[in-house]
């Protein structure tokens, strides 16, 4: 089989293909599986440029965490999965449900990812796909979808009428605004594009607010909101905008941090936290059966995800690497495999 590896040394020109002997099922309950699809989600950015440590012991590197396909070989105990079945990976193959206890390891990470033609793990860590879902839509999940399920339904559970912020067009912002809107709230959105913008007004945002046009697109929030506030920020920003996130979320509202996108440096004041009885949180993303609901709930309601306008073949992974790293991306990019 082929496969890639990473050298987090600074630099995405360290992805390297490989060959190497395709995987046999190791134990009784083991499955393999040949990927058919991956997606790419910031944090693989950021352990591929050695910006997180990897805590793999100094194993092979196989990145990505994201990534589905098809049942190949099953172990002699497996009852569940056969081969023919279409399956997709769960970001942490061992937590199954409940709280997280810190000691989760998640694929693409400390454990070998999903960027090899086939993919052996646990049959617990493997979830069915919908009969009517691609292999392509299946594969945005596990990372971006669950973690954006986890803030709207898990932590901040949201309600028709109530009004929700996202920021950009990232994988976990859009997968927000749609699991959002399909819920019957109101999305506001940000961005720093006008092309952005358009495809958020696609996906269905009700306001969208351009910060690089309205740089205190807080007070932007509060008056499209006639001074309340939104109930639920997806806060995706980090440092530099947990400050305005603080002033544009409602009395007694939710903010989730979910990402760093716009850096680790910067302020903020604490005391709306008391004075506005807010409730914040951080999420990192989330359960087996978190997946398997947010799959559900997007078949049920007639969605898929949203992918980003360039599809990559495998060989070309490096281009799907490069274009994430730009932000020329919107939506999840997406890597087909032969």
């Amino acid at each position: 089989m082929k496969y890639f590896t990473i050298e987090p040394t600074g630099s995405l020109d360290n992805l390297v293909l490989r060959e190497g002997q395709e995987p046999t099922p190791e134990n009784d309950m083991d499955v393999v599986v040949k990927i058919k699809a991956a997606t790419l989600n910031y944090k693989d950015l950021v352990l591929g440029l050695g910006w997180l440590p990897l805590n793999n012991d100094g194993a092979e590197y196989v990145p990505l965490s994201d990534g589905a396909g098809e049942v190949v070989s099953v172990g002699s105990a497996v009852e569940d999965l056969a081969p023919g079945d279409r399956v997709v990976g769960a970001f942490f193959p061992d937590w199954q449900d409940g709280a997280p206890t810190g000691n989760e390891r998640a694929l693409g990470r400390e454990l070998s990812g999903m960027l090899s033609e086939f993919v052996c793990l646990p049959a617990h860590a493997w979830v069915k796909i919908p009969h009517e879902m691609s292999f392509d839509d299946a594969a945005a999940f596990p990372c971006a979808g669950v973690t954006a399920w986890n803030v709207l339904c898990e932590k901040g559970d949201v309600k028709p009428g109530q009004t929700v912020l996202t920021m950009g067009t990232g994988g976990v912002s859009m997968f927000a605004l749609q699991i959002a809107k399909a819920a019957g709230a109101t999305v506001i959105a940000t961005t720093g594009g006008s092309e952005k913008e358009v495809i958020l007004r696609d996906a269905g945002a009700d306001h969208v607010i351009n910060y690089q046009q309205s740089p205190d697109w807080d007070q932007e929030v509060l008056r499209l909101t006639n001074g309340k506030g939104v109930d639920v920020i997806v806060e995706v920003g980090g440092a530099q905008t947990f400050q305005k996130s603080l002033n544009a979320v409602a009395f007694g509202g939710h903010i989730s941090c979910v990402g760093v996108l716009a850096g680790v440096d910067g302020m903020a004041d604490p005391t709306n936290i008391i004075f506005k009885s807010l409730s914040v949180d951080g999420v990192f993303v989330g359960n087996t059966r978190m997946l398997r609901e947010v799959m559900n709930f997007f078949q049920d309601k007639g969605l898929r995800p949203i992918p980003d306008a360039e599809v990559f073949a495998f060989e070309n992974a490096g281009n799907a690497y490069a274009r994430f790293a730009a932000r020329s991306h919107s939506g999840k990019v997406t890597i087909q495999f032969p």
